[in-house]
């Protein structure tokens, strides 16, 4: 493998759930999609469903009749190569319970995955902000997990100056109840203090 393989797969890794253009703003020249389909299909064999390589693709569940973009996740190959690197690998995909994953569920996952990459792209043409830290759902534990958290830095005139941004991805899928009830749990959060010892 590559240097560039190897970080295509620490950044599955991290994100879970990805396609090739996710892949292509994180690691590639953003005119590079077709390059990054290429080195992402190879690295899963150029098969759907074959968890024994270093990727697995999967086609994104569709509600209609239109070709949906590939997905791609960690296989078993690339999960060994980055244990044997000390990454703890421990989620893997498992194709059987596919039919399982909903598109609403897949897609949350892959809009989160786009979240965090596109404000990592936006810091790079902001010369005034820096994406110093990031964390992402599935490595938070506690009774409050938000989708994602992002640190950002702003260089002023008059010093520099962190800029927390908590994310969640909301896709207009729950009642008025259930979606003020998430953000009064989420305000709960961040004053009961629990927010500060996490981050």
């Amino acid at each position: 493998l590559s240097a560039r393989d190897e970080e295509i797969l620490r950044a599955v890794y991290y994100y879970r759930y990805v396609t090739a253009r996710d892949m292509t703003y994180d690691q590639f020249a953003k005119t590079s999609l077709n390059h990054a389909r290429e080195i992402m299909a190879r690295l899963a064999g150029n098969t759907d469903l074959d968890t024994h390589n270093y990727l697995c693709r999967f086609n994104l569940p569709s509600t209609n009749r239109k070709p949906q973009e590939n997905v791609f996740v960690l296989g078993a190959k690339g999960r060994r190569l980055l244990q044997e690197m000390g990454y703890p690998a421990a989620w893997y995909f498992r194709p059987h319970k596919l039919k399982f994953l909903s598109y609403s569920y897949v897609l949350h996952n892959l809009i989160l995955t786009r979240t965090m990459i596109a404000a990592g792209a936006w810091a790079k043409d902001h010369a005034s902000f820096s994406l110093v830290d990031k964390r992402i759902s599935y490595e938070l534990s506690g009774k409050v997990i938000p989708d994602g958290w992002l640190l950002f830095e702003e260089q002023t005139a008059e010093g520099v100056y962190e800029r927390p941004v908590l994310i969640e991805i909301d896709r207009g899928m729950e009642d008025k109840h259930k979606f003020r009830t998430h953000v009064r749990g989420r305000i709960n959060y961040i004053q009961s203090g629990a927010y500060r010892r996490e981050f």
